[in-house]
């Protein structure tokens, strides 16, 4: 396997006996050069990725923990996946994970002052658990929504724990929105919400102890710092423009190393937690290309996604609408050579 840097290489590297991301990565070089094969040999030849790829260090800090972290801002106390601060991490959680999926996996870590309906969640066939639950009997409170309930009700969204906690949005200060990369909190603010509970003039308080919360979260395996950047969408709490995103707070995520398992000083620990993808996006992409204008072995600026149409318009000989906002790459390189 390509990664042994990832937490779960040791438990699964004897399960593989060839390398398949390799074979994936020979398998599309060797389709590209078929293609050029073919090609006239004054094609201009331009190969991208928008994006990397990497070991999925965002999905459970933006699916599981953050969620779960504002539940417990907000009523004191665990919903899911509540572990013990200080004590050694435990083993990666794997067992189950392909029976039950992940959805099932992750939602057998509900707490549950029902220490045997606790266990037989964890432990039974999701389907043979749902049909036995009823036998417990109606929880006065209100509960997190099951995921398997959100199917039925059919919510596109079942699959993001975020969602679960929707029944309690209400009577939170903030909750964070369902998301994959980086993590959204909304603040429950008066005047915007339907239920609004924040004062106007408590949001910048309010944001700055939430900041500071998740500055404080930390990997429960390296004691690293989990959060590498906060960014604030709104200038006051006031702002209605359109355009700003539904999150008040947007959380940027280290990306240097994988966890499932995460420690608040003031929140108590999160997981383990059995992970997701085992992969996920990069910001960093690349971009190849050939043809007789191009100086073999030169090299394009940095450039952004955006860039990557006006390189293609370029080199077709088009013309580049006013409104895109990137540049063509190439075209310096061959103004410039």
């Amino acid at each position: 396997m390509s990664q042994p840097s990832h937490p779960l290489y040791e438990t699964y590297k004897d399960q593989v006996s060839d390398d398949p991301l390799l074979e994936v990565f020979e398998a599309v070089d060797e389709a590209i050069a078929q293609i050029l094969s073919k090609a006239p040999k004054d094609a201009q030849v331009v190969v991208f990725a928008a994006h990397g790829m990497g070991d999925n260090v965002m999905d459970l800090p933006s699916m599981v923990f953050l969620p779960e972290l504002l539940y417990r801002f907000n009523f004191g106390k665990p919903a899911l996946a509540d572990g013990q601060l200080g004590a050694p991490p435990s083993q990666p959680i794997t067992k189950g994970r392909v029976e039950r999926g992940w959805i099932g996996a992750v939602w057998g870590l509900k707490h549950d002052a029902n220490r045997l309906r606790s266990w037989l969640r964890q432990k039974l066939p999701n389907k043979l658990f749902r049909y036995i639950e009823p036998l417990f009997g109606k929880d006065q409170q209100p509960d997190l929504v099951s995921p398997f309930k959100l199917i039925e009700q059919g919510d596109s969204l079942f699959f993001q724990p975020a969602v679960w906690y929707r029944p309690f949005w209400s009577q939170m200060r903030a909750f964070a929105l369902p998301s994959y990369s980086e993590g959204y909190i909304r603040i429950n603010l008066k005047g915007r919400e339907p239920a609004g509970m924040v004062d106007p003039s408590e949001y910048e308080a309010l944001c700055d102890e939430l900041s500071q919360l998740l500055y404080n979260l930390k990997d429960a395996h390296t004691g690293q710092p989990m959060v590498k950047q906060i960014v604030r969408t709104r200038q006051h709490p006031d702002q209605r423009d359109p355009k700003l995103p539904d999150a008040d707070l947007v959380i940027i995520w280290q990306e240097e190393y994988v966890t499932d398992v995460v420690d608040s000083p003031e929140l108590g620990r999160v997981g383990p937690v059995p992970y997701s993808r085992t992969g996920s996006h990069r910001s960093d992409g690349f971009l190849l290309a050939q043809g007789p204008e191009i100086e073999p072995g030169s090299s394009a600026p940095e450039g952004h996604a955006l860039d990557l149409a006006p390189t293609v318009l370029s080199l077709m000989g088009a013309s580049i609408p006013p409104h895109f906002e990137g540049r063509p790459l190439i075209e310096t390189l061959i103004l410039t050579k």
